[in-house]
Parts: C-alpha cells; structure tokens; sequence
C-alpha cells in the first residue's frame, strides 16, 4: 500500500493526500517509513493552495505525527499559512482549529508566529 501511494501521489490531488497522510499517520510501522513521509511533504507543499479545510486539518493532524518532518520549513511554512487564512475566514471549524492547534504546538518553526496563535485564539 505504501509503495503504490508513493508511486501515485505525484497525481493525486489534495483530499486524496491529507486522506494517506492521515491514514498512514495512525500506522506505527509508516510512521518510521522517512522515505514516504518525505514523499508525501514534497507533494503537500505544492498542493496546500488547494485544499480545503479539512484537507488542510488532516494534514496537520497526519504530518504532526512524523517526527522526521517537524523541521520542514515549507511544509510547516505552507500549513500554517493556509490554516491562518481558512480560520481568518471563518471557514474552519471550531473541532478543526482545535486539532490544528493540536497539531502546530508540536512545531517549533511555528510555536513563534504570533498572528496565527492569536487568530486560533479568538
């Protein structure tokens, strides 16, 4: 199953990538698997623009969870960007933000944006 996802997803579109990256992050033996994970950021940081909220909510949730990619700057970069519009928006909800916020305190890269602390505050 990982091998045919890595093989497919440089096609897929974003509900299909936050739908593996949150299946695979409730799997112990993907979560050790650096190269998909790999795989599915490199393919995340070009589809963030697309997605919609809860794209965007499984993602966080999924990627928060591998470890090896809490320092990936354009992932993270992207994310967090994304979540900040949707919620400025009012178009996330509230168990959304909250998993979001989950999610982002786990980061360091964004443990430091004030903005998006204080939009998923309010």
């Amino acid at each position: 199953l990982k091998a045919a996802a890595t093989e497919k997803m440089s096609h897929a579109g974003p509900q299909h990538l936050a739908t593996c990256v949150n299946g695979f992050s409730k799997v112990d033996s993907c979560l050790l698997d650096d190269a998909l994970w790999e795989t599915l950021a490199k393919v995340a940081v070009s589809l963030v623009p697309e997605m919609n909220p809860q794209d965007i909510v499984n993602c966080v949730n999924g990627f928060s969870k591998a470890s090896g990619l809490i320092a990936h700057r354009d992932l993270w970069g992207n994310l967090g960007k994304a979540a900040l519009s949707k919620a400025k928006a009012m178009k996330m909800s509230t168990q959304g933000i909250c998993l979001c916020v989950s999610g982002f305190s786990k980061v360091g890269l964004l443990l430091t944006d004030r903005e998006l602390w204080e939009v998923f505050a309010q």
